[in-house]
């Protein structure tokens, strides 16, 4: 199979990661600015029913994860920044759609666009920060990203929410069009970067193995990556995506006000922008697979005892528990976060790189098009049996990380020490 030539990034620039790490935390702040209030702007402004946002969104979920690999497909073949730059422009044009007056089928454009956009860019910055990354500080950079994400995020959602509780009128309107505009800027970022260490674009495939679908495919066959990626479908699945239902949990179970909601969401983006620096150099010569468990043991833990929280306390002191709770499992993200891609990464090895990267990406984007779906149906159920189910599954998946490390390749099993000398 050929992947092309994959030179040496240690004479990249360390400019280019922070370009890339100021993109990353750019449209972080775009993604806060709308993603908090996308529903209620389709149903409470353009007065669309429910089961059509419903589908307004989901078909953006559904264009992110076909882009995606056609993305893992291409970006070794091409300049990967003006891809990358040219999905962020579609993304920031699809979002600004969502402005334009009409039936749903004008936001059903606006959400294939926005997703298609996203579907592209987000596997391209990701392919440029590991070829602009050491191998021994990459675990430093995503720990980074996993900062500028949460922190970027915060800050969109607390301007969004101000900028539409201070408008009269059209504060939905601003705020599409404000993240809109951190699409130009995230593609300028990129663009400005040099190409110094990225991967030489590599011929077309003459056999089935050496083609885009024979990536594909010998990545199943990778037991040890093919692992990898089924952790980071599971944490997203059974960990990230339950902050979609968190609120009406301790809401309508707990009583909390709007106010205690916002603090719960304050504690865990606190917690993960305080700890994962930290962490990150934590884990330098340690065992990738005992983060990785560990991470998914405390993540099972804090969702596991919500029921058991909202059942024993009330109030005030519901509302200190609730955060304690979720400080842990800030904690399992910052554990998480410092190991999971790059172990990924390294384990591509031979396979192409486009291919893996686009395979992580397509496993976030599936788990949060199906946990949503699984905690409502278990949530009719019994508003405890999403925790409880979602805690289980992340303590099962510790267990198999425990029961599988010695299957890890040796040279990746254990997290880099930067050298002392790499600029």
């Amino acid at each position: 199979m050929q992947t092309g030539n994959l030179e040496d990034t240690s004479t990249s620039p360390k400019r280019n990661t922070r370009a890339l790490l100021g993109a990353v935390f750019v449209t972080s702040i775009g993604d806060g600015l709308v993603l908090p209030f996308i529903f209620l702007y389709l149903t409470q402004v353009r007065d669309y029913s429910s089961t059509a946002s419903g589908l307004v969104i989901g078909l953006s979920w559904v264009a992110q994860a076909v882009t995606t690999q056609y993305v893992g497909r291409v970006i070794e073949r091409v300049d990967a920044r003006k891809l990358t730059a040219a999905f962020l422009l579609l993304a920031g044009s699809g979002w600004s759609i969502y402005t334009i007056p009409g039936n749903a089928g004008i936001a059903l454009i606006a959400a294939a666009c926005a997703g298609a956009g996203s579907g592209g860019y987000w596997p391209g910055i990701s392919f440029l920060m590991t070829k602009h990354s050491h191998r021994s500080e990459r675990h430093r950079v995503w720990g980074t990203r996993q900062v500028m994400l949460n922190v970027g995020i915060g800050a969109g959602g607390v301007i969004g929410g101000y900028t539409i509780a201070m408008s009269s009128g059209g504060g939905y309107e601003i705020v599409i069009w404000l993240n809109s505009l951190t699409f130009v800027a995230c593609a300028s970022l990129v663009m400005f970067i040099s190409q110094t260490g990225i991967r030489k674009p590599i011929p077309k495939s003459t056999t089935e193995e050496d083609s885009p679908n024979g990536w594909y495919a010998e990545i199943l066959r990778d037991f040890p990556l093919k692992f990898s990626l089924l952790c980071t479908f599971v944490y997203t699945l059974a960990g990230l995506s339950l902050f979609q239902i968190l609120s009406l949990y301790v809401v309508t179970e707990s009583n909390l006000s709007s106010v205690g909601v916002g603090q719960l969401f304050l504690v865990n983006t606190a917690a993960v922008a305080i700890f994962q620096i930290p962490i990150s150099r934590l884990a330098e010569g340690r065992s990738r697979p005992g983060f990785l468990a560990s991470a998914m043991l405390l993540g099972g833990v804090a969702w596991g005892s919500f029921p058991l929280i909202s059942r024993i306390f009330h109030g005030n002191v519901a509302l200190l528990v609730f955060g304690l709770a979720v400080f842990v499992f800030a904690i399992s993200e910052c554990l998480q976060a410092v190991v999971q891609d790059p172990l990924t990464i390294d384990l591509a090895g031979s396979h192409s790189l486009g291919a893996v990267i686009a395979s992580m990406k397509l496993a976030r984007t599936l788990a949060f098009c199906i946990g949503p779906v699984l905690a409502g149906a278990a949530q009719d159920l019994g508003p405890a049996i999403p925790w409880i189910a979602s805690g289980g599954m992340l303590i099962l998946c510790g267990g198999m990380i425990i029961k599988y490390r010695n299957r890890i390749p040796g040279p990746v099993r254990f997290t880099p020490v930067p050298q002392a000398d790499h600029p």
